[in-house]
């Protein structure tokens, strides 16, 4: 009941504030003192804040962003000057992951121009009023006094959250770019349609970015044309006025796994993208300070997923599912868990409650990030500990470096200290902290095996929770294995999502993905759009035979052998069908537990087998029956095998495949 004012005001607040505030006009100055700036010469930076239209999701090349245009016309203007731009647009995300990240994303870059747009992906409603308002009112703020905009942009279907951004750029008089009410009368003069802008009716093609850079070419040049020829003016108005919503976001905060440790762990697992856990009832907590707190979780269609149950101190749980429909992902998905908190100190609870839906083959559950917010600043010091590396090769030369830099304390109480503490190591070693109490420390390791280390800060009158990290030193270090998945047939122009998630490191250590274009058909244009993950997406432009090939690189900087997949890019409406039969081996997060993934061409009889290679006669049936044509994923419990080699078998009327297997 405590959110359903928001539905009865809505209406309320924007008929009132419309009416009143919609003729209003912004206010330049601080725009002017950037470009008086740029123009003596000086140099200038500018962030766009933003999702994937932001990022240029869609765009042929960098060169035709609209991000990229803009910083162009920066460069053609102020020729004197050396123009850099920030491109921080991260797809799938509106403004309120948005406001979390202005310190990380924004303010860090020491901006002189920020470019706000969320108009695409906000929710059509008041909290994205709210949102909005915050990151206007923590842009304002700022020391830096910088100039900010507002982009408002629409879905091919014209949907938009344009009035819910609008009245935030009216009451804060923020130049207002308004796409998405402006581009219908440019495109009919240009005898063109709305479905000419967008490749999917979301994500603008080149035209629609070049459209997108256009209205905001034109504000910025109105802007600069009433510029003054001598304006050194360094007043700005650095008075907020009341909130128009409230003032709940005006102190934010992300909390990632180098950030915070949990006051309570059972069964949850650390890794360098988040925590996770497939085990039902494992359970975490973590305090934290303020009146509003959010988790950003992993979704995927995978059929693994799990979901959890979250709750504040003692109020009573809401559910999270991190399984969806959507055919493409992973995605990263803010979820507010209550917004309504008084400021102060809080516990959130974190359990695992099984499966996401009734077919899933296990209760897998990841969040990346855990955000807050509150209208103070955070008064308790907060330990940070930033590893230059993780996970090194055991030598006399290898040191871990440790790094206190990043803990804050907004009290102003007197100077900081700092408290290194080696929790945990390694029978037999003797390693110790050096330097204990200083900002930067360091730990030579003398045995393999895991090393935790804790850190405290404090002021005269408060410390900070403990925070820890894991520590791992080993002899030698394996290669990783890159999957880039089946040889598939599509239609053209039409988007698919490679997957290269089977890739996996022998000793767990965290991935990074590279996927190329070996060859294409002559004539195509095709690329690759985030290729640096592991799931890019490839449109193919005209028919033919497409190579792809990815490699992996773990955290020692081992790379994998190059992996490579055949696309054939046919014309009319084809469903993707797998080209050749395929079996990979990938171990799970369990022990000695592992995931056998086949795919078959047609419907056929599948036997699919695990042989004890000590013992030829010793055979396990893990499926034996008639399957349809796709890609299937097993999940094998070998807990109780034996120690040794294994060899899995498939076996189709067309091919016979196999795989080792070593438990140790």
């Amino acid at each position: 009941m405590k959110h359903s004012f928001r539905k009865y005001f809505t209406v309320a607040f924007f008929v009132l504030t419309c009416f009143h505030l919609f003729s209003q006009s912004y206010d330049t100055t601080r725009m002017y003192r950037v470009m008086a700036k740029a123009r003596r010469g000086e140099p200038i930076t500018i962030v766009a804040l933003g999702g994937s239209i932001t990022q240029g999701s869609l765009a042929s090349s960098e060169g035709k962003r609209w991000v990229s245009i803009v910083a162009n016309w920066w460069k053609q203007t102020f020729p004197l000057s050396t123009i850099t731009i920030v491109n921080s647009g991260i797809g799938a995300t509106g403004s309120d992951f948005g406001v979390h990240r202005l310190e990380r994303d924004v303010f860090s870059k020491n901006p002189d121009v920020i470019i706000v747009e969320f108009s695409v992906n906000d929710r059509k409603d008041i909290f994205s009023t709210e949102t909005m308002e915050a990151i206007v009112r923590q842009i304002y703020n700022d020391a830096r006094n910088p100039a900010v905009m507002i982009l408002s942009l629409k879905k091919q279907d014209g949907s938009s959250a344009k009035i819910f951004h609008k009245v935030v750029a009216d009451y804060y008089k923020v130049p207002f770019v308004n796409y998405a009410d402006k581009i219908d009368s440019y495109i009919q003069k240009d005898k063109l349609k709305m479905s000419d802008l967008y490749v999917d009716g979301i994500h603008p093609n080149d035209i629609g970015m070049s459209y997108i850079a256009r209205l905001m070419i034109e504000e910025l040049q109105t802007i600069y044309n009433k510029l003054p020829i001598e304006y050194s003016s360094l007043y700005h108005n650095t008075i907020l006025p009341k909130p128009l919503i409230d003032s709940k976001f005006d102190n934010t905060y992300l909390w990632g796994v180098n950030d915070i440790s949990p006051i309570e762990n059972k069964g949850w697992t650390t890794t360098s993208s988040g925590w996770h856990s497939n085990k039902i009832n494992s359970e975490m907590s973590f305090e934290f300070y303020g009146n509003t707190i959010s988790l950003l979780i992993s979704s995927h269609n995978t059929l693994n997923r799990g979901k959890v149950r979250v709750w504040i101190d003692n109020q009573i749980p809401i559910r999270l599912n991190s399984y969806w429909s959507n055919v493409w992902g992973p995605s990263l998905n803010f979820a507010v868990i209550d917004s309504c908190l008084s400021d102060g100190k809080h516990v959130i609870h974190i359990k695992n409650i099984g499966k996401s839906v009734s077919y899933s083959k296990s209760a897998y559950f990841e969040f990346a990030t855990i955000l807050t917010a509150s209208k103070h600043k955070i008064v308790h010091p907060v330990a940070k500990i930033r590893s230059i590396n993780n996970t090194m090769l055991l030598s006399n030369n290898n040191t871990f470096e440790l790094d206190a830099s990043k803990s804050f304390d907004n009290s102003g109480i007197g100077k900081m200290f700092y408290r290194w503490y080696l929790l945990s190591k390694p029978n037999n070693s003797k390693a110790f902290i050096q330097n204990d109490t200083a900002v930067l420390s360091h730990i030579v390791p003398d045995v393999v095996g895991k090393y935790i280390v804790g850190l405290k800060v404090g002021n005269a009158l408060d410390t900070s929770l403990i925070y820890s990290v894991e520590l791992s030193a080993r002899l030698a270090n394996l290669s990783p294995t890159a999957i880039a998945g089946q040889d598939t047939v599509v239609a053209t122009n039409s988007i698919l999502t490679l997957d290269g998630s089977l890739s996996f490191d022998p000793e767990n250590d965290s991935l990074t993905y590279h996927w190329s274009i070996v060859s294409q058909p002559v004539g195509s244009s095709t690329i690759l759009h985030n290729n640096e993950t592991a799931f890019p997406r490839f449109k193919p432009s005209i028919e033919g035979e497409y190579i792809i090939s990815l490699e992996v690189t773990d955290q020692l900087s081992a790379k994998s052998k190059i992996s490579k997949i055949r696309i054939i890019a046919t014309s009319g409406n084809v469903e993707s069908v797998v080209l050749n039969p395929g079996l990979s081996v990938k171990p799970s997060q369990a022990k000695n537990s592992y995931i056998i993934y086949y795919a078959i061409t047609k419907n056929e009889k599948v036997l699919l087998t695990i042989t004890q290679d000590q013992i030829k006669s010793k055979i396990f049936k893990v499926v034996d029956e008639i399957k349809s044509a796709g890609r299937y994923d097993v999940h094998t419990e070998m807990n109780s095998f034996p120690k040794g080699s294994y060899t899995i078998t498939l076996t189709t009327p067309e091919a016979i495949l196999s795989k080792k297997l070593v438990i140790k």
